[in-house]
């Protein structure tokens, strides 16, 4: 990481406007850490409803800063209401552990670039015994990278990523890629006070079909690209963001019923 005390920076009013807060990603990973010693508590809900199911959940978040480049979350998911079908559950989800390492930073007069690779250890605290199941019944990892610029008026940022799982008593669920990204404009600031911005993600998720005994579910395995529009509110302290996701394009293989939209909201608090 380079040294940035000789760097210019953009002026601070914009996306810049409120010291320590910056607009980014609602559905994307990562892009948002403390500074050392500083930590962030969220929660983060979505609704997602589909052709004759649904599912609300609700993401407590603690962040810590752990050096200038090294944060680590700690999220713990409950599925607060979930169907498909007639059948329904709820209860805790599988829980994650992150470490988010910030690899590149770099600032102009006129924007600066964050760069950061995501590693991310899930445990099988959820159900597979729920129908349906609230989690994977397996540990599994995920493996990502970011790249955000931020002007004062304009951002833009990328995202990629994997999640795989392990085996379980012969069932091992498909491998996950992620690919994601962004653009968002600040609407209206007061320095040092507020920002308004509005941010619109492009979310894309490749699901392999998980393997039974060796053998592939046909019912398993998807692709699906959701577009993300919100709008986001940063104070001094507190970032509020609200969004709305729809599909633009989806597969799914087999009897799986598909998705119709999406509902989120993010409250942090940064302290």
């Amino acid at each position: 990481k380079k040294d940035q005390t000789q760097d210019p920076h953009p002026p601070k009013i914009g996306n810049f406007a409120v010291p320590g807060q910056f607009p980014g990603a609602l559905f994307s990973f990562g892009q948002r850490n403390p500074d050392k010693g500083g930590a962030q508590l969220s929660l983060f809900s979505d609704y997602f409803v589909g052709k004759g199911k649904h599912l609300t959940e609700l993401w407590p978040t603690g962040t810590y800063g752990m050096t200038e480049d090294l944060a680590v979350t700690f999220v713990t998911p409950f599925a607060i209401s979930e169907r498909d079908s007639s059948q329904s559950s709820s209860g805790v989800e599988d829980m994650f552990l992150q470490l988010e390492y910030v690899t590149y930073e770099s600032s102009t007069a006129s924007y600066e670039d964050y760069s950061t690779i995501v590693g991310t250890v899930i445990f099988p605290t959820g159900s597979t015994k729920k129908t349906p199941a609230t989690g994977l019944g397996a540990s599994s990892f995920f493996v990502g990278a970011t790249f955000v610029r931020t002007y004062t008026d304009w951002l833009w940022f990328l995202s990629d990523g994997i999640t795989f799982a392990t085996n379980q008593e012969g069932r091992r669920a498909g491998n996950v890629f992620l690919y994601q990204g962004g653009v968002g404009r600040n609407i209206f600031s007061i320095q040092g006070d507020t920002s308004l911005a509005w941010v619109v993600e492009i979310n894309g998720a490749y699901s392999q079909k998980s393997k039974v005994n060796s053998r592939r579910d046909p019912n398993s395995g998807r692709n699906i690209v959701y577009c993300t529009p919100s709008l986001q509110l940063c104070v001094e302290h507190l970032l509020l963001q609200l969004g709305f996701g729809f599909p633009i394009a989806q597969h799914v293989n087999g009897h799986q019923n598909k998705e119709k939209y999406l509902l989120m909201s993010n409250f942090v608090w940064t302290f």
